[in-house]
């Protein structure tokens, strides 16, 4: 593939992470209070949604926000860059043209996996600082750039590796059966009804679920 058509799937990756996941934030935010949460206080979505409103205001549903971005930026370029490089890859070694989606599965699955083991340190920092702003971890670092610094220092440079091979496990046939999905629905859904989006939207439910 040409080096520029790689940078714009590269630049169009990270600017969609970071848009799509600022979008999504307050799902995310409600999400990680449920799953984390020990003071059995939190009887379900419902009363999370109030109280965040009630204790933060209505940007609280955004707090934590930054370190979520800082980490899927880059990411989301990793992803898109090397799904174009591992398709170019397959077919330059003879893997059929007309085989697109299969193509896409194997080309998607290593991806994700590429993409996790390059940004997989700012994903720990991510996970820390979210436990910070529970109070399940005690406040160390103040901030993503402290706590990627820090945590190396203090606990070794392993530790920013810590449950890598379950999160390649999950990643691997999440993104393949994605980008696979993705390109199935994509020509049988009409403009109208939002096309690539919607392709895209259902494409990730799929995957997720299964996973």
């Amino acid at each position: 593939m040409k080096q520029d058509g790689t940078l714009v799937h590269i630049a169009a990756g990270g600017a969609s992470g970071a848009v799509a996941r600022t979008c999504v934030a307050p799902i995310e935010r409600v999400k990680i209070i449920y799953q984390i949460d020990r003071s059995g206080g939190q009887r379900g979505y419902r009363h999370i949604l109030p109280n965040i409103l009630k204790e933060e205001g209505f940007f609280g549903f955004w707090r934590g926000n930054s370190a979520a971005v800082l980490r899927v930026i880059p990411y989301m370029s990793c992803q898109f860059g090397f799904l174009e490089y591992y398709k170019s890859l397959l077919t330059k070694y003879g893997f059929s043209e007309s085989n697109v989606k299969l193509k896409s599965f194997f080309a998607g699955s290593a991806a994700g996996v590429t993409a996790v083991c390059i940004t997989y340190p700012l994903d720990v920092v991510r996970a820390r600082m979210a436990m910070q702003l529970q109070g399940i971890k005690r406040a160390k670092y103040s901030g993503f750039f402290e706590c990627l610094i820090g945590l190396p220092r203090d606990k070794g440079a392993s530790y920013l590796y810590r449950g890598l091979g379950a999160t390649m496990c999950g990643v691997a046939p999440y993104a393949g059966i994605k980008f696979f999905i993705y390109d199935v629905l994509k020509p049988m859904i009409p403009a109208g009804m939002g096309g690539p989006v919607t392709a895209g939207a259902c494409a990730g439910i799929i995957a997720q679920t299964f996973v």
